[in-house]
């Protein structure tokens, strides 16, 4: 028998009252103007969302070729020099960094990404000044909390800690509930 952890009996508490909700498609037909509203915020921020997963996406894949690139181009080893030319080579590094950013345009791909990202923020307000009531809210909020927490639903779950398993255990279970498709691990692919 699995030995019982307090982190199940944590994701059980919140899970289970979760799972007893009526999916947000059964009372669709019941939707009152306030929740009309609130589908119209969380599907515009659902849109946002994954336009802004998209362009992080892209951000960080620049990163990382412009990381590789000054390497190759600076000819830096980190574990191999001394630590005066340690020094001179990281000054290299980061010099072959930067020109590499700019030959990318990186700052434009994290430039959108933060414009993008104030109207997440800008949306998030407008949703959660709204009182936490009926199936509405509650899609609304839970991707919100999907935004917030996009790293843990976007990393293998063998290499979450307990909390973070436990988080999207609980988001997971949440959106189910919702009936809320969860965001693909790749932005790109959900788009």
């Amino acid at each position: 028998m699995t030995k019982i952890h307090r982190r199940h009996a944590l994701v059980g508490a919140v899970t289970i009252p979760i799972l007893t909700l009526p999916t947000v498609s059964a009372v669709a037909g019941q939707a009152t103007d306030p929740d009309r509203e609130l589908d119209a915020l969380a599907d515009e921020f659902d849109r946002v969302y994954r336009r802004w997963a998209v362009l992080e996406d892209e951000n960080a894949r620049i990163g990382k070729r412009c990381v590789e690139l000054a390497c190759e181009r600076s000819g830096y080893r980190f574990a191999s020099l001394s630590r005066e030319a340690n020094s001179a080579g990281a000054e290299r590094w980061l010099a072959a960094v930067i020109a590499a950013e700019r030959e990318f345009g990186r700052d434009k791909t994290e430039d959108a990404a933060a414009e993008v990202g104030a109207q997440l923020d800008d949306l998030e307000k407008r949703i959660l000044a709204r009182p936490a009531t009926g199936p509405a809210a509650m899609r609304a909020r839970c991707l919100v909390a999907i935004y917030h927490h996009h790293h843990e639903l976007r990393t293998p779950v063998e290499d979450l800690d307990w909390e973070g398993q436990g988080l999207r255990i609980v988001l997971e279970a949440t959106t189910a509930a919702l009936g809320i498709e969860m965001p693909k691990a790749v932005a790109a692919e959900s788009v």
